[in-house]
């Protein structure tokens, strides 16, 4: 009898199958995100050195965020190419892709209509459910992380919770 799992189905539930040790860090995620109404904690920071498993502990928060029916939404910096503008297309496009509304640009191009869209369709998905952004490599956010953190970040909804993971 022909399996009808697809090749990806299998690599996926064989990592799922083999993942070890990260107790503490899978429960305190779990607990954070059970609580996500009650609880004032919003970020989680994952740091270590280059192969310590930080992007294959981000894929098992993603996978416990989605089994929980929160909304996630995943980004790599090193993608965003030091543009905001660019960040923001990628988190606009994982919301689009986590069921979030799209929302129609402005005639300006700018960093402000982009970074605008990219909160309406996050937060919008945050509404209904939990939100879960996953931000991979943030090492490589380099003159962005400012104003990620000063602008961004606060205008997240208050059903976000925020995973960075980096090499510092």
């Amino acid at each position: 009898m022909a399996s009808t799992m697809t090749i990806g189905q299998r690599i996926e539930r064989f990592r799922r199958d083999h993942f070890v040790g990260r107790a503490f860090e899978l429960q305190l995620f779990a607990e954070l995100l059970e609580g996500i109404d009650d609880r004032s904690e919003r970020i989680v920071n994952v740091h270590g050195m280059a192969g310590i498993g930080k992007t294959y502990l981000l894929d098992r928060y993603a996978w416990l965020a989605a089994e929980s029916g929160a909304a996630v939404v995943r980004a790599n910096a090193a993608e965003a190419l030091h543009s905001r503008e660019r960040l923001c297309r990628l988190l606009e496009e994982g919301a689009i892709a986590a069921g979030g509304a799209a929302f129609a640009a402005s005639d300006a191009a700018d960093d402000a209509g982009a970074a605008g869209r990219c909160l309406q369709a996050l937060n919008g998905l945050a509404e209904s459910r939990a939100l879960v952004l996953l931000l991979d490599g943030y090492e490589e956010m380099g003159a962005l992380d400012h104003w990620f953190r000063t602008s961004f970040v606060p205008s997240l909804g208050s059903r976000s919770l925020l995973v960075v993971a980096g090499r510092y």
